[in-house]
């Protein structure tokens, strides 16, 4: 179940931030402070919908799976070591959970995000998959009890 949580927290985060690079790399037109993107129909019900579902989903899953994936842990034939690896590494995913949160506030705050290419939405999608590749590596390794 851990893993099943991890890969989907990684793919849904990994896949709205790479929208939203690919929506901030379509050029903008028109004067400044009326600067107008043209994104595709497709493209945006696709970030619309997946920012709709990453955003509460994506903050709420890291926590619990940090507790989820230490209890598991325990109870496995898993030594310290893989507790404390798994520790780090969901602890990466509530701080690249905590960037992104960040970097939307900017966004609200600033309203300038997209403006240019938005490499921060590309780092973050990096961010996730590297994030769930590790949390996978420390949950698939474990002896089986």
């Amino acid at each position: 179940m851990c893993v099943c949580l991890a890969a989907g927290w990684s793919l849904l985060g990994a896949s709205t931030c790479a929208v939203l690079f690919a929506i901030s790399l379509i050029p903008e037109q028109g004067s400044y402070p009326y600067y107008i993107r043209s994104v595709p129909f497709g493209l945006n019900a696709t970030g619309t919908v997946l920012t709709a579902f990453m955003v509460p989903l994506c903050t709420l899953i890291p926590v619990p799976l940090l507790i989820a994936g230490r209890r598991y842990l325990r109870h496995s034939l898993a030594g310290t070591r893989r507790v404390a690896a798994w520790t780090v590494v969901a602890s990466a995913g509530i701080v690249v959970e905590a960037l992104f949160w960040y970097r939307l506030y900017v966004y609200v705050a600033v309203f300038r995000w997209l403006t240019h290419s938005s490499w921060h939405a590309l780092e973050l999608s990096v961010g996730f998959l590297i994030v769930g590749a590790a949390m996978a590596g420390v949950l698939l390794g474990v002896p089986e009890s």
